[in-house]
């Protein structure tokens, strides 16, 4: 609401507002892919290293580093 009436008495131009929006928006997007991209990467990183790729019975035969 305080954005409209600034614009709305010229105090802000409604280019100046729409892009503070806009740029949030896609901060907070971005911000949440990112952690969306290092859980991912957590994760493998734990599968590779715990070598969940290679069945239970056979892991004992792999050295672990």
């Amino acid at each position: 609401m305080d954005k409209r009436n600034a614009v709305a008495h010229g105090r802000e131009t409604p280019k100046v507002v729409g892009e503070k929006y806009r740029a949030n928006v896609l901060r907070t997007k971005t911000t949440d892919i990112q952690l969306v991209a290092d859980m991912f990467a957590d994760a493998f990183e734990t599968y590779v290293s715990d070598l969940a790729y290679i069945r239970q019975d056979y892991r004992i035969n792999y050295e672990t580093r």
